[in-house]
């Protein structure tokens, strides 16, 4: 079922506090269902929209040439540092060493620039990347486990992040590069 997502997560926001979260869906038959989220103290429906989901499970890629395991906290305490000097231009950069570091940094030696090191293990060849540092903090916050997988087929497209040792029906998160420039 589609759901107006800005209606759909002030909703959600209003019964986090609650213990318990009734869902209701309409049936399958239903065209323009109403989604109906109950708790002890409230009630609040939500007109379904009409239309279908994005064909999005294309996008991710089926096969991977690099692969690099690393500690989430570690990772998102170094971009959070790295970041400040980030920008449209200059995008943060995470280098996947063959010495088992990975190396965030952004800005340029003209303005201001950040560097930083992490310790990663990397199946595959050295791979630059660049990524808008909210998203990949937003697919790092996303994941429960205590290291994140990033899988690459090149720097220039999507990468899939998954929770360290999760199983298949887990959450995956797409990350989509940014272009480097110079």
């Amino acid at each position: 079922m589609l759901a107006p997502g800005k209606a759909f997560l002030d909703t959600t926001k209003a019964v986090a506090d609650d213990t318990t979260v009734d869902l209701a869906f309409p049936d399958t038959s239903a065209t323009n269902g109403l989604l109906t989220l109950r708790t002890e103290n409230s009630t609040t429906t939500l007109r379904g929209l009409v239309g279908d989901l994005p064909k999005y499970r294309n996008l991710f890629p089926t096969e991977f040439n690099h692969t690099a395991t690393v500690d989430i906290a570690a990772l998102k305490d170094a971009v959070q540092r790295v970041a400040l000097v980030a920008t449209e231009e200059f995008p943060l950069r995470l280098t996947f060493a063959a010495d088992s570091t990975l190396v965030p940094e952004a800005g340029t030696s003209d303005d201001a620039q950040a560097v930083d090191n992490v310790d990663t293990s990397l199946d595959g060849d050295e791979l630059t990347v660049a990524f808008k540092s909210a998203f990949l903090l937003d697919g790092l916050n996303a994941l429960t486990t205590e290291s994140v997988d990033f899988h690459f087929t090149t720097s220039t497209k999507p990468a899939v992040l998954r929770g360290h040792g999760s199983d298949d029906q887990a959450l995956r998160y797409l990350l989509m590069p940014t272009r480097l420039t110079g």
